[in-house]
């Protein structure tokens, strides 16, 4: 409308509707001109949250091969993506956790690794769009 000074104020339209941020945990604010900011959760980062790192825990029981399959609890956008193949991030158990020898993967057939001899690790996925 226009107001005692002549002024036009447009409405603000709610940017945020189509909710364009990716990603649990991520908030969209509405800004000026009908645009929006999204705040994105830890180990996201991008416009839409929609680069970053998952990462899980792949841990072997009682010294015996344990197959994960990190893709079945990924939010939709990380398993709809472009993903690297798992990186060791931080290995938690006492035994050695090398690549080939104690971790491997199946990925590119049905996105499963493996973890064998008591290796327990965080690995995690670089994603983008």
């Amino acid at each position: 409308g226009v107001s005692s000074c002549g002024c036009q104020w447009t409405a603000n339209s709610d940017a945020c509707a189509s909710d364009p941020c990716l990603g649990q945990g991520s908030i969209c604010m509405n800004t000026f001109g009908g645009n929006y900011r999204c705040l994105c959760p830890p180990g996201s980062r991008g416009k839409q949250c929609e680069l970053g790192d998952f990462c899980f825990v792949c841990s072997s029981r009682r010294f015996r091969r344990a197959e994960c399959t990190p893709m079945d609890s990924a939010p939709a956008y990380i398993r709809d993506g472009t993903l690297g193949v798992p990186t060791l991030s931080r290995q938690i158990s006492k035994a050695a956790c090398t690549l080939d020898d104690t971790w491997g993967m199946s990925w590119s057939a049905n996105r499963t690794m493996w973890v064998d001899n008591g290796c327990r690790a965080r690995f995690c996925l670089t994603f983008s769009p």
